[in-house]
């Protein structure tokens, strides 16, 4: 579990083998999550930010990996990357510029967007099954 309050967040995870679990809370200021999960099954990633330049990125790969991103308002960004089969994952951004990458490659994946979009010149999402 990772938790930063304002300023110049950042946070690198990386997790190797079964069953791990990633949990990152920002709010505020200039965001980043990096979040690599790899060689296993069942693995979990939650990321939650709460304003400004916010940027995800989520790579899992084995099977039966989950990833909830959640950011609410400013300069959104969220990339997942998922290989490996029966991957899934939630996305729930709101508010500014949503830029949404999510690539899932093998059998059984499912994602979910929910997106709100309130950029003017519209926002960006990519999804590839």
């Amino acid at each position: 579990m990772f938790d930063s309050h304002g300023n110049g967040n950042s946070s690198t995870v990386q997790q190797q083998s079964n069953s791990n679990t990633a949990s990152i809370k920002m709010t505020y200021d200039i965001n980043t999550v990096n979040i690599t999960q790899k060689t296993g099954t069942g693995n979990a990633s939650y990321n939650v930010i709460n304003g400004n330049w916010n940027t995800i990125n989520n790579t899992q790969n084995g099977s039966d990996n989950f990833s909830l991103i959640n950011i609410s308002g400013d300069n959104n960004s969220a990339t997942v990357n998922q290989t490996g089969n029966n991957h899934s994952t939630l996305l729930n951004l709101i508010g500014n510029k949503n830029t949404v990458s999510v690539t899932q490659t093998g059998v059984g994946d499912t994602y979910s967007l929910q997106q709100t979009c309130t950029n003017p010149a519209g926002c960006t999402t990519t999804v590839r099954q």
